[in-house]
């Protein structure tokens, strides 16, 4: 099965190799931009993300080499893990999706590159977006200031982010 079929194929359906597959495209450098968009969109659902797969999707986030869309997709993957583990607060070993480091690590680094000015807008909203799965303090002010933005999609972000974050009610 290639990225394609896993594409067609719902997700508990997946070979076991599933995960193998997809971190397989994203490393391909020479893999087509679509294959490698679609592997950075399919790497956040559950069954493929572990901790390897975390930190593959945060070397993609901070390389400016790579394709921006590869970076927006990666980051967007991140969040249900983040979400997840959010929740779940690391009980049950058996249902953990992330290392509780791995979680950390990932909620640290979204952070450091949404503050860095050096990457594009565009893949910092999409970080944002993944970030505010799991709510932290840096969060809310971004959000204000997103929301109080010119830019469209910066207020979308802003919406969606306060979706997340308690005390946006109001808004």
């Amino acid at each position: 099965m290639d990225i394609h079929g896993l594409n067609e194929t719902a997700p508990w359906e997946w070979p076991e190799e599933a995960g193998e597959i997809i971190e397989n495209v994203l490393k391909d450098k020479n893999a087509a931009d679509g294959d490698r968009i679609l592997a950075a969109e399919l790497a956040g659902d559950e069954l493929a993300m572990n901790d390897d797969m975390a930190e593959l999707l945060l070397s993609l986030i901070g390389d400016e080499k790579e394709n921006e869309s590869v970076r927006c997709n990666a980051a967007i993957s991140l969040g249900p893990a983040l979400e997840y583990g959010y929740i779940m607060e690391f009980d049950d070993p058996e249902d953990i999706v992330l290392s509780e480091k791995t979680f950390h690590n990932v909620e640290n680094k979204l952070e450091t590159f949404f503050n860095d000015a050096g990457i594009s807008e565009t893949v910092r909203r999409h970080v944002l977006e993944a970030a505010v799965r799991s709510p932290k303090e840096w969060q809310e002010e971004k959000l204000k200031e997103a929301y109080a933005s010119s830019d469209n999609y910066w207020k979308l972000t802003a919406v969606f982010g306060m979706g997340h974050i308690p005390g946006f009610e109001k808004e």
